[in-house]
């Protein structure tokens, strides 16, 4: 949504802070140029006038500035992921988001939209995801646009062979996680402070420890599925983790709710484990995870004091 080509008095002296009479009489006297309404005689400010004032006084143009709004295209037909995304980007202004339930829509949509982001489930059963980003390359389409995209299992090059920007597990979204990846995709930063931004995170600091360590993945409901793997854990708190590079011998996470169980024998963490559950999950080359422990005894917990003390 651009700026106004003209403000009324109201609107200047609301910008400015100042009365509708001095913004008047700056009018009058030529301070301030635009135009008269020919039948209420109404003093409109040109917005160019408006900023060469501000800017003579050094003043903040955020009020006059142009506001860039970005198209979000939605590809899916999957009748839980569609609400979902509705309802985590409901709050934020600067982002209007289109759906189509076709795969081949999409596409056509994409061409004549020309989104900032286009977001495809691999799900759609009229188009593979693999062959759609294709196609958008071959347009040279993709120049223009980021993409996402959404699937059920996450390897770690899955967004490599289907060459998106990012992808994200089905399984494991969370409303703070559509917010937080589409901003960064899209380039905004976080405007509506009503949106939670992990803050149940925020209760305890963390710090950077940068320590290689062993996973072994496993689902909730079925603990007898087991796969090893290696990470390296970035950050640490009494209250979770992040891991960066989480490559696991078969290279897939499994489909479904699982856990982490983690450890690791380099200091400054020698000897300790926990378990954890997933917070966050996303694959940008390779798959990286917010974690939250959910099992973790006192003496590894005291680890974690002594390092943020």
């Amino acid at each position: 949504m651009l700026s106004k080509d003209f403000y009324s008095t109201g609107e200047v002296s609301d910008i400015l802070s100042i009365s509708r009479a001095t913004v008047s009489r700056k009018f009058d006297s030529g301070i301030f140029k635009g135009k008269k309404n020919p039948i209420t005689g109404e003093r409109l400010i040109s917005h160019e006038s408006l900023v060469a004032f501000m800017r003579r006084y050094n003043l903040s143009l955020i009020d006059v500035s142009p506001k860039q709004e970005k198209a979000v295209l939605l590809g899916s037909n999957d009748q839980s992921i569609i609400p979902r995304i509705q309802n985590a980007l409901s709050e934020i202004s600067d982002i209007t988001l289109y759906v189509t339930e076709s795969g081949y829509d999409a596409l056509i949509k994409c061409s004549v939209l020309q989104p900032d982001l286009f977001i495809i489930d691999e799900g759609l059963s009229d188009i593979n995801c693999v062959h759609a980003l294709d196609s958008l390359d071959r347009q040279n389409l993709k120049n223009s646009m980021k993409t996402l995209c959404l699937t059920t299992s996450l390897h770690t090059h899955d967004s490599e062979q289907i060459k998106a920007d990012s992808c994200l597990l089905k399984d494991t979204l969370t409303n703070d996680m559509i917010v937080d990846t589409i901003l960064t995709l899209v380039n905004l930063k976080p405007q509506n402070q009503s949106v939670p931004r992990f803050n149940h995170k925020r209760q305890f600091p963390r710090i950077p420890v940068s320590v290689p360590a062993n996973v072994e993945v496993y689902l909730s409901k079925s603990p007898e599925y087991r796969e090893q793997g290696t990470t390296k854990i970035e950050n640490i708190s009494l209250g979770g983790a992040f891991l960066s590079d989480i490559q696991l011998q078969k290279g897939q996470i499994p489909f479904g709710n699982f856990r982490i169980h983690l450890e690791t024998d380099q200091p400054p963490l020698n000897n300790w484990h926990a378990e954890c559950k997933i917070i966050r999950l996303r694959a940008n080359g390779s798959v990286n995870a917010g974690v939250e422990f959910v099992n973790i005894n006192q003496f590894d917990r005291s680890k974690i004091s002594e390092l943020v003390q």
